[in-house]
């Protein structure tokens, strides 16, 4: 047909398609809860992440702040993420393809065992037993700039 032109490609169809290659799977883990799009997003932006950093969401779970990373930057962030869930983990290996992800408890790593110094925090972290404050405490011991605050779904942490 003159003039026919295709639909752009969807990330969200792109995503799906990713999803369905791995399977579909189903974890359930405590104090998991998926940072909604949009404010990933924002986070990512209040961040003021870029291409060339080095961007780690501690206990990342679905990924979600990892993805909007990959977005903002066109992929030109050096991604990095933790997860306790080794199911989670498997999950997030396939889905954020390319990011130095990392099985283990965030909270007991040093900057060496989580792959060096990073520039950037995104975390949406656990709430439970206060894990939130542990988690903004503990990431300084992993920062390029410890005066640099983690930008955090608990709101307390963010910064413009």
């Amino acid at each position: 047909m003159a003039g026919f032109k295709p639909a752009a490609p969807n990330t969200d169809i792109e995503a799906m398609r990713a999803t369905l290659k791995a399977g579909v799977q189903v974890v359930s883990a405590p104090q998991l809860f998926p940072t909604p799009r949009e404010l990933a997003a924002r986070m990512v932006e209040l961040a003021g992440t870029a291409r060339g950093m080095r961007v780690l969401e501690p206990n990342a779970g679905t990924g979600r702040l990892l993805a909007a990373i990959r977005w903002a930057t066109g992929g030109g962030a050096v991604r990095a993420e933790t997860e306790i869930s080794a199911r989670l983990c498997d999950a997030l290996r396939v889905r954020e393809e390319g990011a130095d992800t990392r099985n283990c408890d965030f909270l007991k790593c040093s900057a060496e065992q989580l792959g060096g110094l990073s520039d950037r925090f995104a975390m949406n972290p656990p709430l439970g037993t206060g894990a939130d404050s542990k988690h903004i405490t503990h990431a300084p011991t992993a920062s390029r700039d410890e005066t640099c605050p983690p930008y955090s779904t608990t709101g307390a942490t963010f910064a413009a």
